[in-house]
């Protein structure tokens, strides 16, 4: 071990699952470079001799590459770099070519962010193992070693393969709208699109442009089925079904179960199939779709931390189907290593809709419920937890049931007798996540007015005080 000089890493650096900070005051080259030399060391320690190392297109992730690749080469790791790719893409390659250490560059929607996500023998690197870097950072313990070297290589070909080898029918009249500025799609989408029966098209995405709205447009030019949106990184996806509706993650995951079930369109043969599944949804999940689910005696489980803890929990645990309101999905470790992959979730709803023709038939066969779209509230002067505090004082004022556990004290949860709302708190994203559910209209305008009036109270609801009129209509508002 060196103990030649220590380097200090910004406290604002480490987060839960996750490094992350703004380019050149949180977040320095000389980071990047040191986080690699400590990684590698970790590494070393741990029987891992080779990295994959992948990033978005971020323009400071390359840089920030060479310099992270730098010190894991000088600890001794042999580095394999396969450029511009996507977390998933990246997850498929840990799994298969099994190098003992991965690590994405990118993640940020803001030019002047980055960060780094890992995975240590095929398992999400984060919590107390990650704060144990800025620790080894001070106390100068980390490795020089011989034998470390840099090549570049590419996974697309084989991830690509990955994804088509999941498919099966596909509707030859279905067709679909892929709407996204992700670059990697360039590489992607023509591959795909040559591969799948059907007609499928790629749209980008003009600046301001509404994205349901937009996305309802080209489904009624092209006369397609369903439309998906992507994000830039090609981690949350976003559908609208062929009535131009915006169908949330939850409102599919009864039908995405089912069909990975294999139980068809029959209900009792559902309800034998589902029975003993376990799937794993996040806090802000439809209760109406939670207690159906439970009906069928599926094993429902909430998880209310970040992506690498719900990464690993699908990979610690027997979880069929994870999916989260954001519009991560996460598939068991049989179809998909456990991951998010918004690819093969595509497929699987163009199969869905192949199957269920058309598919808003089967979405309307669902419980019904009034329920809000989730919104993001930024906040600033304190952290959201705090905010979360200065709520629970107000609740106990009013008398209101609200849950909140030591385990789970990052969102509260009230419940009415005709439904229910919650505040969660991302102390990471300095964010405040709303959603409300209801039995009926009246029921849900005065249960989502009494959350905005304990947010308003709290002073947090100032950018968002006409949020009550700005909230796109979910399938069952619009279908009603």
């Amino acid at each position: 071990m060196q103990k030649a000089f220590f380097h200090q890493f910004n406290e604002k650096l480490f987060h839960a699952d996750h490094v992350r900070g703004v380019i050149g005051e949180t977040l320095r080259l000389e980071d990047a470079y040191m986080l690699g030399k400590i990684l590698g060391t970790i590494s070393k320690h741990e029987k891992a001799e080779r990295a994959i190392i992948g990033y978005d297109e971020n323009p400071t992730s390359a840089m920030l590459e060479k310099e992270l690749a730098r010190g894991l080469v000088t600890a001794g790791i042999k580095v394999m770099s396969i450029g511009d790719c996507t977390a998933s893409m990246l997850s498929f390659l840990d799994v298969e070519l099994e190098p003992g250490l991965s690590i994405m560059i990118g993640g940020s929607y803001a030019p002047n962010e980055n960060g780094f996500r890992i995975m240590l023998h095929e398992r999400p690197f984060y919590g107390l193992e990650l704060r144990r870097i800025p620790k080894i950072g001070m106390a100068g313990n980390w490795r020089n070693a011989e034998g470390g070297s840099y090549i570049t290589g590419s996974g697309n070909l084989a991830y690509i393969k990955r994804i088509l080898s999941t498919t099966s029918h596909i509707h030859d009249e279905l067709t679909s709208i892929w709407y996204s500025n992700a670059y990697i799609l360039h590489d992607f989408f023509p591959q795909i699109q040559q591969s799948l029966s059907g007609n499928h098209l790629h749209f980008p995405v003009a600046p301001g442009e509404n994205t349901t709205a937009r996305l309802g447009e080209y489904l009624t030019q092209q006369k397609a089925h369903i439309g998906f949106a992507i994000d830039d990184a090609c981690q949350n996806l976003q559908m609208i079904d062929d009535k131009g509706r915006r169908i949330d993650p939850d409102r599919l995951t009864p039908i995405l179960l089912e069909y990975l079930c294999d139980a068809g369109a029959d209900s009792n043969a559902a309800d034998k199939s589902w029975a003993g599944k376990k799937i794993l949804l996040d806090c802000l999940a439809s209760r109406t779709i939670i207690d159906y689910l439970r009906q069928q005696k599926v094993q429902v489980e909430l998880c209310n931390d970040g992506q690498a803890i719900f990464h690993d929990r699908m990979l610690q645990e027997d979880f069929l189907l994870g999916i989260t309101m954001e519009g991560q999905f996460y598939f068991n470790k049989q179809l998909f290593y456990g991951c998010n992959d918004v690819f093969i979730c595509i497929i699987k709803i163009l199969e869905l809709a192949s199957k269920f023709y058309p598919l808003s038939q089967k979405i309307d066969s669902m419980p019904y419920s009034v329920i809000s779209p989730v919104e993001t509230i930024h906040v600033k002067f304190k952290k959201p937890l705090d905010y979360l505090a200065d709520i629970k004082p107000l609740m106990d004022a009013k008398s209101l049931r609200y849950n909140q556990t030591e385990q789970h004290d990052n969102h509260l949860l009230v419940t009415h007798e005709k439904g229910w709302y919650i505040i969660v708190a991302n102390n990471d994203q300095q964010q405040i996540k709303i959603r409300a559910e209801a039995q009926d209209h009246d029921s849900f305008n005065i249960i989502r007015d009494e959350m905005l009036a304990i947010l308003q109270e709290a002073d947090i609801l100032e950018i968002v005080a006409s949020a009550k009129n700005n909230a796109e209509p979910t399938a069952e508002q619009a279908s009603s």
